[in-house]
């Protein structure tokens, strides 16, 4: 048994007129996306559990300096972070989430046997960047507010949430001495480590009447991606095999490759009474030849409905959110049920319904 304890929020504010100064652990949302992350890079996610993914603020907090300017069209907040924070993945032993990530083993074809063996797999080492001022990460938000419409202005300099894993794979003896590729390998250990990242991005949202128009987008310059396990394996192979005939030190492998990503949002928010409708499209593409990573296809692109309506003086409230992915037509349907007791008690129940794609059945 062990006890976990985590701060949520603690930070010192100062706010005049003009300028405010706000130290301490601090969440804060950029972008004008609803459930999804197009430009809201401060904050790293907690997926640590089914419940912290699916709530309704699933972000951690991140120790930071915040200066913000103010006057009455145009807001500036600029923030150093100066520890990094990952994002909470489920990787402890018993959680059921774990084997998305990190499997218990592996199947491991050996063609010289024509058979399949199973590798057990264990979590290594995920080692964050060394805590010191020049590992710090950036934000900066400029931010007006005209009559016609809200716009901001976006741009961050640090290290991405995840970690880009690496195998460490430990061998049995040659069943022959002079090839040491009959060495078939015994266990993998899994590794991470942590890469820098930047961001620009602009959102806009246009009220008319009772309808909210939205657009986001963020350019990620060069930004690191996650190469295939099979990729990985394979070079890891090659140059343990290599190190073992030559009585060498095995080499290197990239886990990652870098290439420029683009990702966008148009959202639509309308507010008939008793009711709150939006939808949104987003999408991403990733430049350049991608063969060689975890993911299959440079452009990926899906939806999102969420409807919901106020009953009973409004102490009622019954919605229903669905998020569909074109990329291979797999889908979540939400719908939820909220009775407020009171302005601070309320009950809430609902259901996840996922549905694969054809290609996933």
């Amino acid at each position: 048994n062990s006890l976990d304890f985590s701060l949520g929020e603690l930070w010192v504010d100062y706010s005049s007129a003009f300028w405010g100064v706000r130290v301490g652990r601090q969440k804060t949302a950029w972008g004008k996306a609803d459930g999804i992350d197009i430009t809201n890079v401060i904050c790293p996610s907690d997926m640590s559990s089914f419940s912290a993914i699916t709530s309704d603020d699933s972000k951690l907090a991140v120790d930071a300096l915040r200066f913000s300017l103010t006057n009455d069209a145009f807001t500036v907040d600029a923030y150093w972070i100066p520890f990094f924070t990952p994002a909470a993945l489920p990787l402890n032993e018993g959680n059921s989430l774990k084997k998305f990530i990190v499997p218990s083993s592996i199947a491991f074809p050996v063609a010289s046997l024509g058979t399949v063996i199973n590798i057990p797999v264990s979590v290594g080492n995920i080692l964050k960047p060394e805590c010191s001022l020049k590992n710090g990460e950036y934000g900066i938000k400029l931010s007006g507010y005209f009559s016609a419409l809200d716009v901001s202005l976006y741009g961050y300099y640090g290290w991405d949430d995840n970690p880009f894993l690496g195998y460490e794979i430990s061998y049995g003896t040659p069943s022959d001495p002079g090839d040491p590729t009959t060495a078939l390998p015994q266990g993998i250990k899994v590794n991470g480590t942590y890469k820098r990242m930047s961001m620009v991005g602009i959102d806009f949202a246009i009220p008319v009447n009772q309808t909210v128009i939205r657009a986001e987008t963020a350019f990620f310059p060069q930004r690191y991606f996650q190469k295939s396990n099979e990729k990985i394996m394979s070079q890891r192979m090659s140059a343990d095999y290599y190190a073992m005939a030559t009585g060498t030190t095995p080499g290197k492998v990239e886990v990652a490759e870098q290439h420029n990503e683009l990702s966008a949002l148009v959202g639509l928010d309308w507010m008939p009474s008793g009711w709150t409708i939006t939808a949104q499209y987003y999408c991403d593409y990733v430049f350049g030849n991608i063969d060689s990573l975890e993911r299959s296809k440079a452009y990926t692109h899906g939806a999102t409905l969420s409807v919901s309506k106020s009953l009973v003086n409004e102490t009622l409230e019954l919605g229903l959110n669905a998020l569909m992915n074109f990329t291979d037509f797999d889908s979540l349907i939400n719908p939820t049920v909220k009775y407020s007791l009171s302005d601070e008690i309320a009950l809430e129940t609902g259901a996840f319904i996922f549905l694969p794609g054809p290609q996933n059945d």
